[in-house]
C-alpha cells in the first residue's frame, strides 16, 4: 500500500524557527510495507515442544530496524511479526523487508529460526521466538544481523533459553545465512527457559569506511542478565563479514549494572573508531555512558559520562497502558571523524521530552543537551532515534502525542478526539557544520494520520489481538515495540515505524478488519526538509 506524497510544503527555515501546528510535511512518500508471510509458529496460549505449525504471520507487526546500504538509496528493514491470533500470547518471529527498483516492498521470515525455515521441530535449531530486529549493510552489499532466538519462557518448553547468532543476506534482506559455521556467537547461558540469567537486546554496526584496514568489519553487542538480579554487556567482532566471529568477552564498564536494560548501542565513526552507549540506574536516575574503542573492538578504552536523565521505571507510559522503550540512542557521523549524536528520553514527573547532545571530539566531551520537541512540554514525546548522513544531515524522530485522535474506525470510540493519546511520527532536522550543531525549522510530522497504540481492541477466533509485552489474555502492557529506526541518503531522510492506522487484509469476529500494527515507511525529502543534499 503506497500512499501519495503530501502536498503541504516545507523548505528551509531559519534556525530555531517553529511551524504553526506541527503541520505535516511537505514531500514525504507514506508506504505500508509490511504483508503476511508463511513460516513455523506455535498456536495457543503455551508453546510446547513439537506444538509448531506451518501458518500466516498476518497479525501485529512491531520494533522497527531500517539500514542503508552506503552510498544509494537501497533500504534494508526489519520487524518483529505476530503469528496468526496469537499476539497478546507473545507468539512472534522476525522479518525482514526487501525492497525493489521502485521502491515497493516484500516481507520475508528471518529463515532457519522457526520449524519451517528450520526443517526440524528439535530445538534448537528450532526456536518458538526471535525478538530484537537490528540491521547494517557492509561496503559489497552484505546485511547483517545479530539475532536473537529464545524459547518461551511462558511455556512449557524446557529447552536452552536462547543464543546470540550472526548472520547475513546477499540478497538485500529476502533470505538469510548463519555465520560462524552455523555455531552462535554466544550460546545462552543457561539450558532452562525458566533460568533469570538469558541473553538480551543485540546490536550490530559496520565500519563502512571505504580504504579503512578494517573496513566491513562487523561488531556485535548484547546482555547477558545474571541469575543475582546484575548485568553485563558482551561484544564480538567479525573481520571476514560475517564469515566467522570472535570469541565474545565482556565489556569492562567498571560498573555494577543492574537488573534494567542498559540498552546497549554501537555506531562506528568516519575513523573507523567503534564507540558504545549504555545506560546505568540509580532508582529513577538514569546515567548515560558511552565508550571508544579504537582497536578493532579488541578493548575498550574508559567510560565517559554523557548525560542524565530521569527515567521511568515502571511499564509504561504516563497514564497509559503503553509499553516504553529504549532511554537513549546513538548515531555517528559518516564524514566527520569524532561527530557523535546522542539521545535520550526526560521524564518530568509528568510527561516526556526528547533530548539531544553532540560530541566532535570522540566523545572526549559533550554538549549541553538540548530539547529537540518543539510542543513546550504539554505532551509526550518518546522513543527518541537519532541518524547521520552525507553533507552534514543530522535528524532525530521520535513518537509524538501532541495531536489529539482522529474520528477514524481505526481509534477506539473512548478515544476519539482525545488529547495526549494517539501517536505521530515527529522529526527534527539538524545540520552539523563542524563548528556546531544547527537546528533547521521545527518539528515536521510525517504521519499522515495519528494511530490509537491500544489496538487492536478486537477479537480473532475469540481471543483479544493487542500485542503485549507479557504473554496473557489480560495485557495491562500494550506492545509497540522497543524502538524504530531512520536512515539518511544522499535524498531522502527515511523512517521506518509502527501504526495502527491502516486496515489489515484479516477480519475481526464482529466482521471488521482488524487494525494490527503495520510497518510504515516514510520517505521524506531532504530538501523539503530545508536539508540540502550535498553537492
Amino acid at each position: 500500500m503506497v500512499l501519495a506524497g503530501l502536498a503541504l510544503g516545507c523548505g528551509a527555515v531559519a534556525a530555531e524557527a517553529r511551524p504553526a501546528g506541527w503541520a505535516p510535511a511537505g514531500g514525504v512518500r507514506e508506504q505500508v510495507v509490511s504483508s503476511p508471510v508463511v513460516a513455523g509458529g506455535y498456536p495457543g496460549e503455551a508453546p510446547a515442544p513439537g506444538g509448531c505449525v506451518a501458518g500466516p504471520y498476518d497479525a501485529n507487526k512491531s520494533e522497527s530496524a531500517l539500514a542503508l546500504r552506503p552510498g544509494t538509496e537501497q533500504l534494508v528493514g526489519g520487524a518483529k511479526a505476530y503469528f496468526e491470533r496469537w499476539s497478546t500470547f507473545k507468539a512472534q518471529h522476525t522479518v525482514s523487508f526487501a525492497f525493489g527498483p521502485g521502491g515497493q516492498a516484500s516481507t520475508h521470515i528471518v529463515n532457519g529460526f522457526d520449524c519451517v525455515t528450520a526443517g526440524t521441530q528439535a530445538m534448537p535449531p528450532s526456536w518458538t521466538n526471535v525478538t530484537d530486529p537490528n540491521l547494517a549493510w557492509d561496503l559489497e552489499g552484505r546485511v547483517h544481523q545479530i539475532a536473537l532466538p529464545f524459547n518461551a519462557y511462558w511455556g512449557s518448553v524446557e529447552q536452552p533459553n536462547g543464543d546470540v547468532v550472526g548472520i547475513y543476506s546477499d540478497d538485500g534482506g529476502r533470505t538469510w545465512q548463519r555465520g560462524n559455521g552455523g555455531a552462535p556467537i554466544q550460546p545462552g547461558p543457561n539450558p532452562s527457559t525458566q533460568s533469570s540469567n538469558y541473553l538480551d537486546k543485540p546490536w550490530v554496526a559496520v565500519n563502512q569506511v571505504a580504504g579503512h584496514r578494517w573496513a566491513n568489519h562487523v561488531y556485535a553487542v548484547w546482555v547477558e542478565f545474571l541469575e543475582d538480579g546484575g548485568s553485563r554487556i558482551w561484544s564480538a567482532v567479525s573481520r571476514d563479514r560475517g564469515l566467522s566471529w570472535s570469541a565474545p568477552t565482556v565489556v569492562p564498564t567498571g560498573l555494577a549494572l543492574d537488573e534494567a536494560n542498559p540498552w546497549p548501542f554501537i555506531a562506528v565513526g568516519a575513523d573507523g573508531v567503534l564507540h558504545l552507549t549504555f545506560v546505568d540506574y540509580d532508582g529513577e536516575t538514569a546515567t548515560i555512558w558511552t565508550m571508544r574503542s579504537a582497536d578493532d573492538g579488541r578493548s575498550w578504552q574508559p567510560r565517559v559520562r554523557v548525560g542524565g536523565t530521569r527515567v521511568i521505571r515502571s511499564c509504561c507510559l504516563p497514564g497509559t497502558h503503553v509499553h516504553d522503550g529504549v532511554v537513549e540512542f546513538l548515531a555517528a557521523s559518516p564524514e566527520r571523524p569524532g561527530h557523535l549524536y546522542v539521545v535520550w528520553e526526560r521524564y518530568d514527573g509528568r510527561q516526556l521530552d526528547v533530548q539531544l547532545v553532540r560530541s566532535s571530539d570522540g566523545g572526549s566531551t559533550w554538549s549541553a543537551p538540548m530539547t529537540v520537541n518543539d510542543d513546550g512540554g504539554v505532551t509526550d514525546q518518546f522513543q527518541p532515534e537519532v541518524a547521520s548522513g552525507p553533507g552534514g544531515a543530522v535528524a532525530v524522530a521520535f513518537y509524538d502525542k501532541r495531536g489529539r485522535c482522529p474520528d477514524a474506525e481505526s481509534v477506539r470510540p473512548e478515544a476519539r478526539g482525545a488529547a495526549n493519546t494517539c501517536i505521530g511520527v515527529s522529526l527534527q532536522a539538524f545540520r552539523d557544520s563542524g563548528d556546531d550543531l544547527a537546528r533547521v525549522g521545527g518539528n515536521a510530522r510525517l504521519s499522515r494520520a495519528l494511530w490509537d497504540p491500544e489496538m487492536p481492541r478486537q477479537l480473532r477466533g475469540g481471543y483479544p489481538q493487542v500485542a503485549c509485552e507479557d504473554a496473557g489474555a489480560d495485557c495491562d502492557d500494550i506492545f509497540i515495540g522497543d524502538y524504530f529506526q531512520l536512515a539518511i541518503s544522499r535524498r531522502n531522510v527515511s523512517v521506518l515505524s509502527t501504526s495502527t492506522h491502516y486496515p489489515s487484509g484479516v477480519t475481526a469476529d464482529d466482521g471488521r478488519p482488524i487494525y494490527y500494527q503495520q510497518q510504515i515507511l516514510h520517505t521524506a525529502n531532504r530538501a523539503a526538509l530545508g536539508l540540502r543534499p550535498p553537492g
